[in-house]
């Protein structure tokens, strides 16, 4: 999965959420402390395309905004647009009640379809925070455990013509 369908993805988050921030107050402000320094430009940016948008929103104009940070701001604007198309994951209870855990584990959710050199750096990133860090291998393992439970198409093509069970 390219990085294009991160963007796709992310627009249509946005486009859900139709202007309204779509991440609580406290998430947000939360999510601002696990960013670094130089990231915060791109973070910015996102939450300003989130609030924004009163409309559609398109893969290329984010593509677009993104384009023009630098490479730390390009981070930043990664784990924003991940926070905002994340927010739709129900966490666990002991994450949701802590908002710098549920901005770590809505990051990871959100991040999945991004760039892996991207998602490593992100990982990194998240997990340096020691309040973060459980809710970031929470999310990584509710991840494989979904990409594990999906079975390729061709199998599911099979089973729905009856040749496998």
């Amino acid at each position: 999965m390219g990085f294009f369908h991160f963007l796709d993805d992310a627009a249509k988050s946005i486009s859900n959420v139709a202007g309204s921030l779509g991440v609580h107050i406290d998430v947000k402000k939360a999510a601002e402390g696990l960013i670094p320094a130089g990231a915060q430009s791109g973070f910015q940016a996102a939450m300003n395309a989130v609030q924004s948008a009163t409309s559609v929103i398109t893969p290329d104009a984010l593509n677009a905004i993104r384009n023009n940070l630098p490479a730390m701001g390009k981070q930043g604007f990664d784990m924003g647009l991940s926070l905002v198309h994340g927010a739709n994951v129900l966490a666990p209870a002991a994450i949701a009640a802590d908002p710098k855990a549920l901005a770590a584990w809505s990051i990871t959710h959100g991040m999945v379809k991004n760039d892996p050199s991207n998602r490593v750096a992100i990982v990194a990133t998240l997990a340096a925070d020691p309040q973060a860090k459980p809710a970031v291998a929470a999310a990584l393992a509710q991840v494989q455990a979904q990409a594990n439970a999906v079975d390729p198409w061709y199998k599911r093509f099979f089973r729905a013509i009856g040749l496998v069970k």
